[in-house]
């Protein structure tokens, strides 16, 4: 989605506006999409095999070219995929575009990465530590109830992604809530509409979505 400036440059809030990027090991580059693990706050994506060995990588979100935040990150292979719940999230978020860039291939490795550090190149004062961005989504336990609660107003997300984000979504689908906003599943990635407030509980949260939907009935 396009880059709101308007928005404070919270790293965090940065951080959770995109879900495609760049990664990057010396010469080696990949295209990827990714979602944060609501459980640890790491980045999960499959990769090349390549990236395996890599002591850490650097990941350009949303791209190398268009670099809004420029992440240091330590990979870690998911020995069993199959049994954990943030590649079942990946497969939520990207279950349209599992081929192709960055999508899941059979002979691909899955990573949990770590992040060191974060700076964002187009304003080069601002760097933010582990601390800053490694953090769980404190709404884990009433997410699914949250996403559940969205998309009975499945009818209305389409105005909601078009009113927030400037897009059009004809099949939209929310597949996750953080205290920063909403991700909207579409057919050519995920739309990310963005509270005006921080949420600092489920309530709080429900309320603030409660309140934008309500505007499109």
């Amino acid at each position: 989605m396009p880059f709101d400036p308007d928005l404070p440059p919270d790293g965090l809030r940065l951080l959770r506006r995109y879900h495609e990027a760049t990664v990057q090991f010396h010469e080696r580059r990949a295209e990827v999409r990714f979602i944060v693990d609501a459980a640890s706050g790491a980045i999960v994506f499959p990769a090349e095999p390549g990236f395996v060995s890599a002591t850490e990588l650097v990941i350009h979100l949303p791209d190398e070219v268009t670099r809004h935040l420029q992440l240091a990150i330590e990979p870690a292979a998911i020995a069993r995929p199959e049994a954990e719940e943030c590649v079942d999230r990946w497969h939520a978020y990207h279950a349209a575009a599992r081929t192709g860039s960055g999508g899941e291939r059979t002979a691909w490795a899955w990573l949990r990465c770590e992040i060191t550090g974060a700076k964002r190149p187009d304003a080069p004062g601002d760097v933010y530590d582990r601390e800053a961005l490694m953090r769980p989504n404190p709404l884990r336990k009433a997410e699914p109830r949250l996403v559940k609660h969205v998309n009975t107003s499945r009818d209305r997300l389409g105005w909601l992604a078009r009113r927030h984000a400037r897009v059009e979504v004809s099949d939209p689908l929310c597949v996750g809530v953080d205290p920063h906003g909403l991700d909207i599943r579409a057919r050519f990635g995920i739309v990310r509409v963005e509270f005006d407030l921080e949420a600092g509980s489920p309530e709080q949260a429900q309320a603030l979505i409660d309140a934008m939907l309500s505007k499109a009935a």
